[in-house]
């Protein structure tokens, strides 16, 4: 009997190894008490659940049973108190209507208790009782669910052992309560599994990793972390240091000032001062990686948020050191996974909560590289003239790398806390606006700290404008920390305007968050809208306005006013439109040709002259032609002309040759994949979308028939289409005088965008090899007439987000559009 005894007390403990039932709350300090929300990653188990920051985290290790149970873990078997004593619960989720067992076997598998019922689809609670000391097995099943799951009893003798079912209804068991479903929240747990936990509360973000051994309270040290375009970062503390938990992405210095957005391939290889980028120039990428910056907009000291810096070299080595150095920290800073970075990511188990992610680098030729394979942080440390400390985490090692390399090159930027010996700027927020009358408003802002020196003044600063500093109208409002009004005084009427609070140091001078509020409009003064421009041409157009209201006098005189300039007003070009409310009619002349013009309606009574909204247009181009060209579908053609050439000014959209006989139409990818021969299509098969504005995309073997233009035209060679670009100033420069100006087809940025030539380049993608369409928007592929060998042949490509024209040779099957050139 002792022998038994001793085995039992054995299986026993060594069941609670595996069985535990930890009950984890919740708390915060720092800048705030409260925790909204928190996220909880098992990055063992590779699982993750979100609760609110008032509920409770129930950590289990019960098993679930002879099919195991998949998706959400609150539709597993649950059973609790376990261990038990009095009585215990079972609750279970009956996934389809029927007939269930419910069996209890003891530990050498004698059924010691049975009971049965028709179940419909609910979540069921059942109550065991009258278990003696030992370890037993519940076993559920029915024709569609089975779970099985284990118990352990400290014993309750003499009584008869019993399985009674209890409904879906809150219980009492040995007269406590049980805990409501809103209440608490439960996730599959074993011993030794890594937790990220993340608390969050209002714009705080705090990480924090555990690996619980009880239930317990964890409690967030919530820090400010947001850069100066309102971006807040997750932080987390690794020793002794707080770190940003993202890589950053702010687009403007901690002064509100923007760093210079670099895009150009040829800017950045030759750039001497500070820049950014995002990855391949696509802000897809933002909210993952961050941006990439050279190192001269680290050096500028005004890069990280307000009370952060970018370490420097010995703040990184204190890092690694912390985590076991060099040798291995990579892999405890490394985010697991292969969501973000390359396969296998060696050694990544993120210990430390840092959360590294892959986003590759921009080197000193502009080139995009290795996203996914590589984290290269910058330190505000240079090692030479030229080059700088770094350090790096790689899919394919667990180590961090320490080396030094250009600063020229763009690296991510990760941020640490300033200690209590880094100089710091003060750190204030700004009061929203109140009072706010025509002409002026009160606002001000509190100075939560001063940072490492005392502040020698503060004050709000405004603007029309976003990002208010100093050098513009700001106040003078005292010294030292804490709260302080300022009044606003000099506002315009019916105006827009921003406002920051500011407080400086020997450091340099922060600013608060930015505020906005609008002076209301005089009511004395007329109220009026302008109309849209209609009837545009080279050197006229037609707008008007309706004045809604005349204000406290009669409206004597009303009209339109024009400028290349935003912001127009009767001082300059305007036209005179009769007297009174209501609607009106303008004419707008002597404008000049292809020239955008800003447009604002007025009207005056005795206390001044009102202005309606703003509107834009451009006017026609007039550039030399040599008539219109009609093709064998009945489509005609505008036409330019550039140097001694005369080009089309729209995309060819014939579906026949100029034979009259019919180009063929392929619709299916994988026909189009295998074409050697003749064919044509319209972006995503979708004529009605694109057609008539991007024209139709043929490939090489279509332009090689000789018949695909107008007769009198013909596909240009490639020589001739070097005729054009070098007449327009070289390939380096040509595309911006090519492109259609503004983003009406062009993506954002359309970079150099003039359309000089008048050529009226559009971006309609073009059809792969493969029968995938790609790049609308983005891209402008034509074709010339010249193979470059038996499978390609040259054309030319125009981008979204460079000036330049770029000769390449693709595969024959590719399909692009087509200009024709007048023979």
């Amino acid at each position: 009997m002792k022998k038994i005894s001793i085995v039992l007390l054995l299986l026993l403990a060594t069941f609670c190894l595996h069985a535990q039932d930890y009950s984890i709350s919740f708390a915060g300090t720092g800048e705030s008490a409260s925790v909204g929300s928190v996220t909880v990653e098992n990055l063992t188990k590779v699982t993750s659940i979100t609760l609110s920051g008032t509920e409770i985290l129930h950590l289990v290790g019960t098993s679930t049973g002879l099919n195991p149970i998949t998706g959400d873990i609150d539709k597993a078997l649950h059973i609790y108190p376990n261990p038990m004593t009095e009585n215990s619960i079972v609750e279970f989720v009956a996934t389809a209507p029927g007939m269930t067992n419910i069996e209890l076997f003891d530990i050498t598998g004698k059924r010691i208790a049975v009971t049965q019922n028709r179940l419909i689809i609910a979540r069921h609670s059942y109550v065991i009782s009258g278990l003696q000391t030992g370890i037993y097995t519940i076993r559920i099943n029915s024709d569609t669910y089975n779970y099985t799951g284990k118990l352990v009893s400290n014993g309750s003798p003499g009584k008869e052992v019993r399985i009674s079912y209890i409904g879906n209804n809150a219980i009492q068991v040995t007269a406590q309560k049980l805990k409501s479903a809103t209440a608490e929240k439960t996730m599959q747990y074993t011993n030794g599994d890594l937790l990220k936990i993340t608390g969050i509360s209002g714009n705080y973000s705090t990480i924090i990793m555990d690996v619980p051994t009880a239930s317990k309270t964890i409690t967030f040290t919530f820090i400010a972390c947001t850069d100066a375009d309102g971006n807040n970062y997750p932080v987390v503390k690794i020793g002794d240091q707080w770190w940003m938990a993202e890589n950053l992405k702010t687009t403007s210095y901690k002064d509100g000032s923007p760093i210079p957005l670099v895009p150009d391939y040829n800017t950045w290889k030759d750039l001497k001062t500070p820049g950014y980028c995002w990855f391949n120039n696509d802000t897809f990428y933002k909210n993952t990686y961050g941006a990439l910056y050279n190192w001269l907009t680290v050096n500028t000291g005004k890069l990280a948020p307000t009370g952060w810096h970018v370490p420097s070299d010995a703040e990184w080595t204190v890092l690694t050191t912390f985590l076991g150095y060099e040798d291995i920290a990579g892999g405890k800073m490394k985010e697991t996974g292969t969501t973000h970075w390359k396969a296998t990511n060696t050694g990544a188990t993120n210990s430390s909560g840092f959360t590294g992610l892959p986003g590759g680098y921009r080197d000193y030729n502009g080139h995009y590289n290795d996203l996914a394979d590589r984290a290269v942080f910058w330190s505000t440390s240079d090692a030479n003239t030229g080059d700088a400390w770094l350090r790096e985490l790689h899919y394919s090692f667990n180590y961090v790398n320490r080396f030094d390399w250009y600063q020229v090159h763009g690296y991510s930027v990760r941020c640490i806390k300033n200690d209590i010996n880094y100089p710091a700027e003060p750190m204030v927020t700004t009061a929203a606006a109140t009072n706010i009358s025509q002409t002026a408003a009160t606002s001000g802002g509190n100075v939560t700290s001063q940072g490492s020196s005392a502040v020698t003044v503060r004050g709000v600063c405004w603007s029309t404008s976003s990002a208010p500093t100093i050098a513009g109208s700001h106040t003078t409002d005292g010294t030292g920390t804490g709260s302080f009004s300022s009044s606003i005084t000099g506002l315009t009427a019916n105006t827009p305007y921003f406002v920051r609070a500011y407080a400086k140091n020997s450091v340099g001078t922060t600013y608060g968050n930015e505020v906005t509020f609008t002076t209301p409009i005089n009511l004395n003064s007329p109220t009026l809208t302008t109309t849209a421009l209609t009837n545009i041409s080279q050197t006229t157009a037609t707008s008007g306005g309706n004045v809604t209201s005349q204000g406290s006098s009669a409206v004597t005189a009303r009209g339109v006013c024009w400028s290349t300039l935003s912001a127009p007003t009767i001082a300059g070009s305007h036209t005179s439109d009769g007297t009174g409310t209501g609607s009106f009619t303008s004419s707008l002349t002597g404008l000049t040709a292809n020239t955008p013009y800003f447009v604002r309606a007025y009207a005056t009574n005795s206390v001044g002259t009102s202005y309606g909204n703003e509107v834009t247009f451009t006017t026609t181009a007039n550039f030399p032609n040599c008539g219109t060209v009609i093709d064998a579908d009945g489509n005609v053609y505008h036409t330019v002309t550039i140097g001694t050439q005369c080009w089309m000014v729209e995309n060819l959209k014939t579906t026949k040759y100029n034979d009259g006989t019919a180009i063929p139409l392929v619709t299916d990818d994988t026909a189009w994949a295998g074409l050697t021969t003749p064919g044509y299509c319209w972006y995503n098969n979708d004529k009605l979308t694109y057609g008539n504005t991007y024209g139709a995309l043929y490939n090489w073997y279509t332009v090689n028939t000789g018949k695909l233009c107008p007769a009198g035209w013909h596909i240009p060679s490639d020589a001739e289409w070097t005729t054009l670009t070098t007449f327009l100033g070289g390939e380096s420069v040509a595309g911006g005088k090519m492109k259609e100006a503004g983003t009406t087809h062009w993506a954002s940025l359309n970079t150099g965008a003039n359309n000089s030539s008048g050529f009226t380049a559009l971006p309609a993608g073009y059809r792969a090899s493969d029968g995938t369409f790609s790049g609308i928007g983005d891209y402008g592929y034509w074709w010339s007439s010249t193979k470059r060998n038996t499978s390609n042949a040259w054309n030319r490509v125009l981008f979204y987000n460079f000036f330049g024209v770029e000769r390449y040779n693709y595969p024959k099957q590719y399909g692009f559009s087509v200009r024709c050139v007048r023979d």
